[in-house]
């Protein structure tokens, strides 16, 4: 299997990687553009090993059933990575801030409409669950302060990574789907009712 040069050249010492194969390895770490180009190779999670950090692309795996909350994480993905790319490009402090800046309002959107949703089929646990995005702004803000007090770097560029699009799998897998699930069975017992 052929694959496409790395995007970047520059090694990234210290920093564990995979292989073609999906085995460890001490190289560099694969680029986003392989990653993108060969959706079957293995991405680690980023808990697992420090520096493994790749950009991920929408899968239906996330769907959750509820196509307005779908489309709306597809995008929250889309938002992620804009967020990343802008860091590690370093496309200047305006240029990240305004990433941030739309990350953040795609973030308070889309947690209206879940809220807003939880709310009208009344979820028994909306307050853990707005807890969790009171949580995410709040990592957000202090990214944000960080970006603005030492500029764009990779490990804010990894960080940010993690805080978005990590936390967002995790928190679909993890919080959304039992929403889902929770307005599918009420659903399920007004058809039998």
């Amino acid at each position: 299997m052929m694959l496409p040069a790395p995007v970047r050249d520059e090694p990234r010492s210290g920093l564990r990687g995979f292989d073609v194969q999906g085995q460890p390895s001490d190289g560099p770490i694969a680029s986003a553009a392989i990653c993108r180009a060969h959706p079957g190779l293995p991405v680690p999670r980023s808990s697992n090993l420090a520096g493994t950090l790749m950009l991920r692309e929408w899968s239906d795996v996330y769907l959750i059933g509820i196509e307005e909350i779908d489309r709306q994480h597809q995008g929250f993905f889309t938002a992620s990575h804009r967020l990343y790319e802008a860091i590690l490009d370093r496309e200047g402090r305006e240029g990240v801030i305004e990433a941030v800046a739309f990350m953040r309002d795609y973030a308070e959107s889309h947690f209206d409409t879940e809220e807003a949703f939880m709310r009208r089929h009344a979820y028994p646990d909306l307050a853990d669950h707005l807890r969790q995005h009171v949580a995410f702004m709040r990592h957000l803000d202090d990214l944000e302060n960080d970006l603005r007090t030492f500029g764009p770097s990779q490990e804010l560029a990894d960080r940010a990574l993690e805080m978005t699009q990590d936390w967002l799998i995790d928190h679909i897998a993890d919080e959304d789907v039992l929403y889902a699930l929770h307005v599918k069975a009420g659903e399920l017992g007004d058809q039998a009712g």
